[in-house]
């Protein structure tokens, strides 16, 4: 019988994280690992927004351990989290170089179809520049560079 070995997230869930931007603050909270929830918000303040949870999610990554302080996040504090960002995501997985997709969730990868995984997040661990100018892109409209030049790589075409 194998075991996979728990990696202790260094992140607490529930815990809110203001984001420096050139016009504002955008916000984040760690949903569950070291998944983060980016919201559709931009406050001149770095204040928690009293409707925090009800905004809507501009997207949500894999973030990498040091990010929050490495980039100077501002942490808010805690809230609590409903259960739904408790759950793990779903992530769209195509190793480089091959024709397979899978759906990747909390640890394991299972094979799926391309109308399965349309519309997923990519699998990966994001860094702090391109969270910053993924959300740049996000409020002006843009889609996102970074997201583009990965799917190029892995022949994603959709």
């Amino acid at each position: 019988m194998s075991r996979r070995k728990k990696v202790k997230s260094q992140f607490e869930s529930g815990t809110v994280y203001a984001i420096p931007l050139e016009n504002g603050y955008s916000f984040c909270v760690v949903c569950v690992g070291n998944e983060f929830a980016f919201f559709d918000y931009l406050s001149k303040e770095a204040v928690i927004p009293d409707n925090l949870l009800n905004l809507p999610i501009a997207f949500r990554v894999f973030v990498g351990k040091g990010e929050p302080k490495y980039e100077k996040w501002i942490a808010l504090g805690k809230v609590e989290l409903p259960e739904d960002y408790l759950k793990h995501s779903s992530f769209l997985h195509k190793p480089v170089g091959s024709e397979e997709y899978f759906i990747y969730s909390n640890g394991e990868s299972l094979p799926a179809s391309e109308d399965e995984v349309k519309g997923l997040e990519l699998f990966g661990i994001w860094f702090g520049p391109h969270i910053k100018d993924r959300l740049e892109e996000y409020y002006e409209g843009k889609p996102s560079s970074a997201v583009a030049a990965i799917k190029k790589q892995l022949g994603i075409n959709f």
